[in-house]
């Protein structure tokens, strides 16, 4: 569950199930397991036998707290012993720890020959304590008091165990110190799981170790019950040596504790790594109670009974991470306070389509899955995004000036001059143009206001200027064009009427063609005035020249050579 919490926090999470306990925290150093498969937490850790070689590693790992909930081992029977027990003729209490020493009728519905001759359970597949390890002989050891026993030619009851370094030694010297004549064979877990679930369907009596909290508690719910040791004493329990069968097999132990097994709180463990990282400090702050567990494995057990349910594992923590926000929320950091610059991304849009207008719109650098307009990794600060900033400016102010138009966010920049343009309309029948301005954005609800800027400078007034050129809707061109028309009325009378009387003396003594010339120079001159009006074009600007320039050349020419003549006419006469 917590590992399915850092998952989502962002973290890659890998799971390993690792071997003894013993090398929780060599799994967290640099030698060892550490080489070959490196973990950095551990949840759950039971420190009872063990804590001394967990300290071997404590320069590169460290232990971070309690988990919450406390670990309880102990010995177990089935509901159905005790109460067939009470109803025997001699009654026996199967969960009082009193009757394993003193009833035979117990002693015997625990006989282990019957234990033995069931190959089903007997002998484990593997070779859990080897012979002489810890007094086993045939993966079982046995009490001095079921030594004497036997030698009386009686049999001794039989307690399951998992493996030897489970509280390792430590319900073996309970039971010899007790006088209880008693086998302890090791099935492992997943053995005594199977011994003690058909015990309890099939109804035969059966004594086992186990611990809690567990799965198999939460999957058999109700159907097995505590065997009631003598009640534990933290002086007693500090004899527990974590040995036993030091003289070999069925002898004495030195191994003095004689009570129940204590409540352990069961701590979490980290490697130093991750000590000063967020995830260190979100790992000392899990914590879960006894009902939390119980709750995880519960769901735990309906998903994986679900054989459509590929991750059982992750649908129990998520699940519970849904319902109980109230208590996984307290054991993280408070995020950091958001902020512009390390919180929100912004893109500018109208840069490539030729547009005028551009937008800064703005988004969470890790915005929240559920709600794209919260934040993901930060709270408080700037609560919102800002809103989305339309402007004039060019892509290249905006992308370069990240400072200058951040501040635009809460106060509009102050209005000038770069923040409105102009038209200028054609020229009027008056030959004035008017210049109007307006700005670049303007407000929908009032023109003469801007939305990308306020206060400074308002927009300017319309003003009117002079034209460069005399439009053709102007009465002045109305009364030139008049003019020119007379004056080429005129011209024509007078070409006709040069080319009537060209034989007349007065003309010829003026040169029928000279004054023929003149008069078409005229035309030239007058059609020069006209084609100066109106808007430059390529053919104005290309024929005004040529009119005036032909025109006068045209009209004083003809005087020049006139004049030329007559002074030679002159020169001759004297």
């Amino acid at each position: 569950m917590s590992f399915s919490l850092l998952h989502q926090s962002g973290y890659k999470v890998s799971l390993n199930k690792g071997g003894l306990g013993v090398e929780i925290t060599q799994r967290m150093s640099s030698v060892g397991t550490g080489v070959c498969t490196p973990t950095h937490l551990n949840v759950e850790v039971w420190t009872s036998s063990t804590m001394s070689d967990l300290r071997v590693y404590f320069n590169e790992s460290y232990p971070v707290g309690n988990v919450g909930y406390y670990g309880l081992s102990g010995v177990y029977t089935t509901k159905k012993f005790v109460l067939d027990g009470m109803a025997a003729t001699e009654p026996y209490f199967p969960d009082f720890w009193k009757h394993y020493k003193l009833s035979n009728d117990l002693i015997n519905a625990l006989s282990v020959k019957s234990f033995k001759s069931n190959s089903k359970y007997y002998s484990p597949s593997e070779d859990i304590c080897p012979d002489g390890t810890m007094g086993c002989k045939d993966n079982c050891e046995k009490t001095e008091a079921c030594t004497q026993r036997e030698i009386n030619g009686q049999d001794c009851l039989v307690l399951a165990l998992m493996v030897p370094d489970y509280d390792q030694g430590y319900f073996q010297a309970v039971f010899a110190n007790l006088g209880i004549p008693a086998y302890f064979c090791f099935l492992g877990y997943d053995g005594v799981n199977r011994f003690a679930s058909d015990a309890a369907t099939n109804g035969t009596p059966v004594v086992f170790y186990h611990y809690e909290p567990d799965l198999f508690h939460v999957t058999h719910k109700g159907l097995f019950t505590r065997v009631g040791l003598p009640r534990t004493d933290p002086a007693r329990v500090k004899l527990a040596t974590g040995d036993y069968g030091e003289y070999g097999f069925g002898n004495k132990t030195d191994n003095q504790v004689d009570v129940d097994y204590p409540s352990l709180p069961l701590l979490k463990f980290a490697a130093s790594i991750v000590k000063d990282l967020p995830i260190g400090s979100l790992f000392a702050k899990l914590a879960l109670s006894d009902t939390n567990i119980n709750d995880l494995l519960s769901d735990y057990s309906v998903a994986a009974n679900d054989l459509s349910e590929p991750e059982p594992y992750f649908r129990a923590a998520c699940n519970w991470v849904k319902a109980n926000y109230d208590i996984w929320s307290d054991w993280l950091d408070r995020l950091p306070l958001c902020s512009f610059e390390e919180h929100i991304v912004n893109h500018v849009t109208g840069c490539d389509n030729g547009s005028t207008v551009r937008e800064i719109q703005f988004a969470w650098k890790s915005p929240n899955p559920g709600n794209i307009s919260l934040p993901y990794n930060c709270d408080g600060g700037v609560a919102a995004l800002p809103p989305t900033i339309v402007t004039s400016r060019s892509c290249e102010l905006i992308l370069d000036n990240a400072r200058v138009w951040s501040g635009w966010i809460d106060q509009k920049p102050e209005c000038d001059s770069t923040f409105y343009d102009y038209n200028v309309s054609q020229c009027d029948s008056n030959a004035h143009r008017t210049v109007q301005y307006f700005w670049k954005l303007p407000s929908d609800q009032n023109s003469m206001l801007s939305t990308e800027c306020s206060w400074g400078v308002s927009l300017p007034e319309n003003i009117k200027i002079d034209c460069e050129y005399m439009p053709t809707s102007s009465p002045t061109f109305a009364a030139l064009a008049v003019l020119a028309v007379i004056v080429a009325v005129l011209l024509v009378v007078a070409a006709i009427f040069v080319h009537k009387y060209r034989n007349a003396p007065i003309v010829k003594r003026s040169q029928y063609e000279m004054l023929e010339l003149m008069i078409f120079g005229g035309f030239l001159t007058t059609g020069a005035a006209v084609a100066y009006v109106g808007q430059p074009s390529r053919l104005l600007c290309g024929i005004r020249p040529v009119l005036v320039c032909m025109g006068f050349i045209t009209i004083f020419g003809v005087l020049v050579m006139k004049s030329l003549r007559a002074h030679e006419i002159c020169d001759e006469a004297r």
